[in-house]
């Protein structure tokens, strides 16, 4: 559970033009140490001369800051530099070249860690109640001319009716009255049935 927000810039010891404006949660801890347990340097001549970020990667270290997707193309520079299968990779970025991938040096009997992290944030209920309320806001004094027209007619002609009942003038597309009705015969169990036919 996230204590706090702040906003601070990350600024890069290698390239000291370059920093990145970072909106954070802050957090008791964001990941067991990394990497889980110490990993041994290789022969890898793939990496040589290369200024890493983090010249201590095999130590197992706490985590500082966890930076989200989103500002990995303001990170990342163009330089690659990959080994042989089950060697590290190396991606330049502005801290230092970056190392991503296996080691080659595991113990077979050791259980592998996998660690995944994921971060959700949620408005707080004022800022939900408040974005439900937006939505559900009805608009007021906007109606079509067709829509004024039905509603005058509702106020025009809408009464109640003795036993309860509303009734309103329906809102027919001609003015003009109709002047014929279509009569069915009506069978004497469905007059008992309904009392308004009984009027």
């Amino acid at each position: 559970m996230a204590r706090s927000s702040v906003q601070f810039t990350v600024g890069s010891l290698i390239e000291s033009a370059c920093s990145i404006h970072v909106p954070a949660l802050v957090v008791n801890e964001i990941a067991d140490k990394l990497p889980s347990r110490q990993v041994m340097s290789g022969n890898y001549p793939h990496l040589d001369g290369l200024k890493l970020a983090d010249p201590h990667y095999g130590k197992p270290r706490k985590v500082d800051l966890l930076l989200g997707a989103d500002k990995f193309p303001y990170i990342i520079r163009p330089g690659l530099r990959l080994g042989p299968d089950g060697t590290p990779a190396a991606q330049q970025s502005i801290f230092g070249w970056l190392l991503t991938g296996p080691t080659g040096f595991t113990d077979g009997n050791a259980p592998i860690a996998v660690t995944a992290s994921h971060t959700c944030t949620e408005p707080s209920i004022s800022q939900a109640l408040q974005r439900f309320w937006e939505i559900e806001e009805i608009p007021v004094g906007f109606l079509t001319p067709k829509g004024q027209l039905c509603e005058k007619l509702y106020l025009d002609t809408a009464r109640r009716r003795e036993d309860g009942r509303f009734v309103v003038r329906l809102p027919l597309r001609s003015p003009e009255p109709i002047t014929t009705r279509l009569l069915l015969p009506i069978s004497d169990n469905q007059k008992n049935s309904d009392p308004a036919m009984l009027n």
